[in-house]
């Protein structure tokens, strides 16, 4: 079985791409990683700092530029092309970041370049924070796949052209139910590759037009796992994943301390399991603690939270063994080591 952590980035990241790489060292992670830079230059850099990681020989890395990636797929394709990406967001309109749609393009042929059975999508903001077994991390999660979602009616009304613009790309399917589910609350991306090509060749071959194409043209913001999510759903009945209602789920573990906990996740920009520390006290913690175990959750964002309680769940709990961060990786892996 081969097995890869994927990781798409730039060079405003590498300090962060070094963080994780040195916490696969640590934690002794054996799972060979692919990254994918922007262009021939940022790749020379980031080796160079590789180089400079104690005990980096012992890495299983690959770096290459997202210029040979797609090239291998649509040889016309040339690095001005690729950089005329980051233009999109001039004709997309989107309320997040504006390289969003310059990143689902990388993210996407990431996927479909490289040689590997399953697959985790990082992040560049990822590290690990206890020693992993990487082996049972994908056996965990493969053997029992799940996806979580939240009904679009309990979120931000903004999240919905999102999902509208990923369906967009399965626009010859009866959607039904995926319509309603915002189905980026997981930030554990594990990609099977098998149904990531059938995700591919279906849309290729129904629209007539090679991803890359659908990506650039579409008239939304395409997020790439929401459109791998939403293609699992539909054909579930091949796949057999498990869809688990977050917010259903959640409501049952906090009884009548819920409305307080999801008060501020329903106006916020981003998934209520993403953010699932937000509003976590000394009196729901335990409820939350017992959610991560029986659900085996791995990490989620230590955004706006305590960050005693989150230390304390990543210390006690067997399975939140990843962190992502946003732009505090380093100072909170810091303090979750002291």
């Amino acid at each position: 079985m081969k097995r890869a952590f994927i990781i798409p980035t730039w060079e405003g990241h590498f300090d962060k791409n070094i963080t994780f790489l040195e916490s696969c060292i640590e934690y002794d992670v054996k799972v060979p990683v692919k990254i994918v830079v922007s262009n021939e230059s940022e790749r020379i850099s980031l080796r160079s700092m590789v180089e400079k990681i104690n005990y980096y020989e012992n890495l299983n890395l690959e770096i290459i530029e997202i210029e040979k990636v797609i090239s291998k797929f649509k040889p016309e394709i040339n690095l001005s092309d690729i950089e005329n990406l980051k233009l999109i967001h001039q004709r997309v309109p989107t309320i997040f970041h504006p390289k969003h749609p310059y990143q689902a393009i990388k993210k996407i042929y990431a996927l479909r370049y490289f040689d590997y059975d399953q697959a985790m999508l990082l992040d560049s903001e990822c590290a690990f924070v206890k020693p992993t077994d990487a082996d049972e991390l994908f056996d965990e999660y493969f053997n029992n796949p799940q996806i979580f979602y939240t009904p679009h009616k309990n979120l931000h009304p903004n999240l919905r052209m999102f999902t509208d613009a990923s369906q967009q790309c399965l626009r010859w399917t009866d959607v039904g139910l995926v319509k309603d589910m915002w189905v980026f609350e997981n930030l554990y991306w594990m990609v099977d590759k098998k149904i990531f090509n059938d995700m591919l060749n279906d849309i290729e071959s129904n629209l007539g037009v090679d991803i890359y194409t659908e990506f650039i043209t579409n008239s939304g913001e395409i997020f790439d796992m929401i459109t791998y999510y939403s293609y699992i759903h539909i054909n579930n009945e091949k796949y057999n994943y498990q869809f688990i209602d977050f917010y259903s789920t959640i409501k049952k573990y906090l009884g009548d301390s819920f409305n307080n906990y999801f008060s501020s996740k329903a106006n916020r920009l981003g998934g209520a399991l993403e953010f699932m520390f937000e509003n976590v006290n000394k009196d729901n913690y335990e409820d939350i603690f017992n959610f991560i175990n029986d659900y085996k959750i791995r990490f989620c964002r230590p955004d706006f939270c305590d960050l005693i309680l989150y230390k304390s769940a990543v210390k006690n709990s067997p399975y939140l063994n990843m962190i992502l961060a946003s732009e505090k990786s380093t100072e909170l892996i810091n303090f979750l080591k002291r």
